[in-house]
């Protein structure tokens, strides 16, 4: 039973960090893993210690659910904190990188970053600027104001972070 404790807290945290990975940096792999991490683990692990927790109700009494209780407290607690955690660490790295956002937008006012074509709205980044963003799109809204989007991550169905 102690081992099933041990597993069931390894495994909460390993869906924890699957989903803080997702978190910080969205794209539809890492949501694929976090997604079946979570699926698997309801699955094998929290079914698996409910029903072993039955088993052994008459020797170890309420004992015996504690690596349910792991998985049933564990699993949306650590999805929360790493979805948090995710969060904050994506302000962070925003808020680090600013002055080189800046930088690309006021490249794209001078005319020295321009679009791929003239019917598509996204630009090519030059190479030190190309960890910012997945895609950087522009355009022009009404007033001709220059409109630039940097999408920095991604997810199924149509999650975009940016």
């Amino acid at each position: 039973m102690k081992i099933l404790r041990i597993l069931s807290l390894a495994l909460v945290v390993l869906n924890s960090v699957a989903f803080l990975l997702f978190a910080a940096k969205p794209n539809v792999d890492k949501q694929l893993l976090s997604m079946t991490t979570t699926a698997v683990l309801l699955l094998l692990l929290f079914l698996g210690s409910f029903v072993a927790g039955f088993f052994l109700f008459s020797r170890l009494k309420f004992r015996a659910f504690v690596p349910a209780a792991i998985c049933f407290v564990g699993l949306p607690l650590g999805v929360l904190f790493a979805l948090q955690a995710g969060h904050s660490f994506r302000s962070w790295y925003f808020q680090k990188h600013l002055p080189r956002y800046q930088e690309v937008v006021r490249l794209i006012e001078a005319g020295e970053i321009k679009r791929r074509s003239a019917d598509s709205y996204a630009v090519d980044l030059p190479p030190q600027y190309a960890d910012l963003a997945l895609v950087t799109w522009v355009r022009t809204n009404s007033e001709r104001a220059i409109i630039v989007e940097f999408i920095t991550g991604g997810g199924f169905p149509v999650r975009h972070s940016g």
